[in-house]
């Protein structure tokens, strides 16, 4: 199977992001919720968590919610909070050579999944 992979700079999550996520959203539901698991965790659970041990990321957070508004499951997906064993992975490495550090993923999934995208952004202010 052959894919073809695309680049491109969003700064920030907006309108690009927002269909993206949209286009996607029926996969990742399925991804989310796993085969036969309990329910995933409540919304105020996941922002806890990200609270407690990532908070860096609490605006970045915060910013994709309000793009997919009024939307309990997908706040929960967006958190990648307790997510379902997965029978897939990828391997990764960070590189720290000339202009590093990198990080280096060898994406293991089956090629129907994987995004076709590679982005630059800066939602940290560091692209």
């Amino acid at each position: 199977m052959l894919k073809r992979f695309i680049a491109a700079r969003e700064d920030l999550p907006g309108k690009d992001w927002f269909a993206r996520f949209t286009a996607g959203r029926v996969e990742a539901e399925s991804w989310y919720r796993g085969q036969g698991l309990a329910f995933p965790p409540t919304v105020d659970d996941c922002r806890a968590a990200l609270h407690k041990h990532m908070p860096e990321l609490m605006p970045h957070y915060d910013r994709v919610c309000a793009l997919v508004g009024d939307d309990d499951f997908a706040h929960r997906m967006l958190s990648h909070y307790r997510p379902p064993p997965s029978t897939f992975g990828c391997t990764q490495a960070v590189w720290l050579g000339e202009e590093g550090p990198a990080l280096v993923r060898n994406y293991d999934f089956p090629l129907d999944i994987v995004s076709d995208r590679f982005e630059m952004t800066a939602w940290s202010g560091r692209r």
